[in-house]
């Protein structure tokens, strides 16, 4: 049975994405370790727009002509390419905190949403619930 008094609505991520609240709140992003890694144009992403497995940094310092740069305050990883006369290519840049723009509208739809719809449902359910009601 239903509460008739008691007005409620409620919004979860049924998938546990958690980093969506992130993107429609904004905020700072910490690092599990001492750093977290940002991938420049030298990264190559896959049609998703992701960061492939094998171009993570962890996989990727293990080969031969990628290294640690300890230049600036933040170190950085770097790739020595191949022939004379070419510069090194920053891959990641490591920093010890990112800022997270807010990008989402999700809480700002939802109230337009609730504020439009809100009084024609409640007239409706209402409306309803006393044809409905035992006398």
């Amino acid at each position: 049975m239903r509460c008739r008094r008691k007005l409620r609505a409620a919004v979860f991520d049924q998938l546990g994405r958690e980093y969506l609240e992130t993107q429609a709140r904004g905020g700072i992003k910490r690092p599990t370790g001492q750093w977290i890694s940002i991938p420049t144009q030298h990264i190559k992403r896959t049609a998703k727009g992701t960061v492939g497995k094998a171009k993570r940094p962890r996989n990727i310092v293990n080969k031969a002509n990628v290294f640690f740069r300890h230049q600036g305050p933040t170190p950085d990883i770097v790739r020595r390419p191949r022939g004379k006369g070419k510069k090194l290519e920053v891959l990641y840049q490591l920093v010890p905190l990112a800022r997270i723009p807010k990008r989402l509208r999700f809480y700002e739809d939802a109230v337009k949403v609730v504020q439009r719809r809100m009084v024609p449902n409640f007239k409706k359910s209402f409306e309803r619930a006393l044809r409905t009601a035992r006398r």
